[in-house]
């Protein structure tokens, strides 16, 4: 009797626990994501270049899995990790049908790894360290930071890229600091912004913080003028812009900013466009440094096809290989398009002419649901400064995809941005995943608000 009690408690017990594992264990999005990973490396099979695709894959499903039951555990928002997970994969699979398989297995593998523990490391650490940013001493430690990673890109830096200044961005030892610049940015502005005073003391004196955010972010755009860096400067001028009119205290003074903002937008438009970039084009670019880049962005903008050998040559084969992807990508490689920039400032048109316009649409509405989750998360923060930051990541990010997107279709002119989660620059790769990993940390704090509320 005694052993038929003890094979029933310890049934009992390997019940109890099998039970509570599952609890943190979501099968349903772990089989969903599982099925969307499944479907990427078949497309990988039948692109000719599956076998080289399945490690990074599979790291891609362990993660996946770890990662499902580790958000389950902290309840941290899942649907915005299954949507990250996914416009992740995209971002591997089209650089690995480009290179074939080519030897870049092993990096794609180290990057991967490298992009996924820093994920982890800024989670843990934006857990412990979340209070001590918010304090005004380190926003305007930051502050100054910026301006000395800034002044160093404008001494230090290299041009890289395609085609001289056309499609250069400014690089310190392989990597971009000037990601690092914006992400900074999104600190700064919610903790000048998402107070419960309209002040800060800077020595002796009482100073608004819109006025302290507004003379940071022109100091920051004089120097991404300088260094030529205009897609930087448009994505924080526009999100500080977004973060004033939602935080800001100076509503008018918001709307007037905004309103002379986009005013001297169309005017430079249209005076680079059709006043200057004629005179440009007849007389062999006879303007000077910065104005005539911006002339040459403006004015070739949606006609690049006109100026292909010069001032084009980018828009032109962004186009081209929109046109040759159709549905569902190009058949063979042969008629793959040389594009410039590939799998960074082109990915946008890299993944329709890879995989088809299809994939573009569906890629569209992933990014969509992101800013839309994060929106979510936002407005149930009860924390202002949470608010704040997940509000400026939702604008970061809404805003570069929609430059990205509009410059790979001649829509806008090309400033060289990369599109978070799927270009294949480090910097860029690592920051757009420590800024999920940020926003999962906001997330769980949602939940134990609510914990609290309901207790």
């Amino acid at each position: 009797m005694d052993g038929n009690a003890n094979e029933r408690f310890t049934d009992y017990r390997m019940k109890s626990m099998c039970s509570r594992l599952f609890a943190y264990i979501d099968l349903k999005s772990i089989v969903v994501v599982l099925a969307v990973e499944l479907g990427m490396m078949l497309v990988a099979l039948y692109k000719g270049c599956g076998v080289s695709y399945i490690p990074v894959s599979l790291v891609m499903m362990l993660f996946t899995v770890v990662g499902c039951i580790g958000s389950t555990f902290a309840k941290a928002d899942k649907k915005l990790f299954i949507i990250v997970i996914v416009l992740l994969n995209l971002g591997f699979l089209v650089q690995n049908i480009q290179d074939r398989g080519n030897g870049a297995v092993i990096s794609a593998l180290i990057k991967l790894v490298v992009v996924l523990g820093s994920a982890v490391i800024a989670f843990a650490l934006y857990s412990r360290l979340s209070k001590w940013i918010s304090e005004d001493k380190v926003v305007i430690g930051m502050m100054f930071l910026q301006y000395g990673i800034s002044i160093a890109v404008l001494f230090l830096g290299q041009l890289v890229g395609d085609r001289g200044d056309q499609g250069a961005t400014i690089s310190i030892a392989g990597t971009t600091p000037f990601e690092f610049v914006k992400i900074m940015y999104i600190f700064v502005a919610a903790g000048l912004l998402c107070k419960d005073s309209d002040t800060i003391k800077i020595i002796k004196w009482e100073i608004n913080r819109g006025i302290i955010l507004f003379v940071h972010t022109a100091i920051l755009s004089i120097v991404f003028v300088l260094c030529s860096e205009l897609g930087t400067l448009m994505i924080v001028y526009i999100t500080g812009l977004i973060m004033l009119h939602l935080f800001g205290s100076h509503n008018r003074w918001t709307a007037a900013l905004k309103i002379v903002s986009a005013a001297g937008f169309v005017i430079v438009w249209l005076v680079s466009a059709k006043i200057l970039f004629p005179i440009m084009v007849q007389n062999e670019g006879a303007l000077p440094g910065i104005v005539s880049k911006i002339v040459r962005r403006f004015g070739a903008v949606f006609h690049p096809e006109l100026y292909m050998n010069d001032y084009g040559y980018q828009g032109t084969k962004g186009l081209m290989s929109i046109a040759t992807g159709g549905w569902f990508g190009i058949g063979t490689e042969r008629h793959r398009i040389d594009l410039p920039e590939a799998n960074n400032d082109f990915i946008f048109a890299n993944i329709i002419e890879t995989c088809g316009i299809s994939i573009g649409i569906i890629l569209i509405i992933f990014i969509l649901a992101f800013v839309k989750r994060s929106t979510y998360i936002a407005e149930k923060c009860e924390n202002n400064y949470s608010k704040g930051v997940t509000a400026g990541i939702a604008c970061l990010i809404a805003v570069e995809s929609i430059i990205h997107i509009g410059y790979n279709m001649a829509l806008l002119p090309i400033t060289g941005i990369p599109l978070y989660f799927l270009s294949q620059g480090f910097s860029a790769i690592v920051t757009s995943m420590c800024l999920v990993a940020i926003l999962l940390v906001i997330s769980t704090k949602i939940e134990l608000e609510s914990e609290e509320t309901l207790s």
